[in-house]
């Protein structure tokens, strides 16, 4: 792992490390669609939270939660617009 760091930081290009098995991104996609799915149920979950939120240190405790939660799905998303994948038509489930 090391050397692979050490190598992009000097420039060395390295074909094989580019080479992606189609079976690793099929998975990495998968995995990486299910955390979208609990991040945005997760997000959701916290908006209720704050809405049922009692008294000012739930209340801040919901804010605090809900921020995060908003952080995660935030960059989740952006990690699936990074992936070089047109998601538009990948079959199955779809957020």
């Amino acid at each position: 792992m090391l050397e692979r760091f050490w190598n992009k930081r000097e420039g060395v290009d390295n074909a094989e490390e580019h080479q992606v098995n189609p079976r690793d991104k099929k998975r990495e996609m998968d995995k990486l669609r299910l955390e979208i799915k609990q991040a945005l149920e997760d997000k959701r979950a916290t908006e209720m939270m704050f809405q049922h939120a009692v008294g000012q240190d739930e209340v801040e405790w919901a804010i605090l939660r809900q921020m995060a939660a908003e952080q995660r799905y935030r960059m989740l998303l952006n990690k699936a617009r990074a992936m070089d994948v047109d998601w538009s038509r990948v079959r199955g489930y779809v957020l």
